[in-house]
């Protein structure tokens, strides 16, 4: 069974690795919170669509959007990967 993590707040990767688990970065794609790297990036793209009610400083993202695809792919899903994850969920 995998272990899944946020990807910014989590425990150490390598304990876990070296045991060969599988351990899987969480990324949102329809929301975006306003702690995370690319929240700012997302606001000049006017890719914010509301803030989420039931979770104060997390906003709906224009998943439509070209640019939120060009985010995922070029700047956050790497990351994740970067750390050492060894997949996405």
């Amino acid at each position: 069974n995998p272990i899944i993590l946020d990807r910014d707040i989590h425990p150490p990767l390598e304990p876990l690795l070296r045991e060969k688990k599988e351990v899987l970065g969480y990324v949102a794609i329809g929301e975006i919170e306003e702690e995370r790297s690319s929240f700012r990036v997302a606001k000049e793209k006017n890719l914010l669509i509301e803030e989420n009610e039931e979770w104060p400083g997390s906003w709906a993202v224009d998943v439509r959007n070209p640019e939120w695809e060009k985010i995922l792919i070029t700047d956050m899903i790497p990351k994740i990967v970067e750390k050492g994850f060894t997949g996405i969920f």
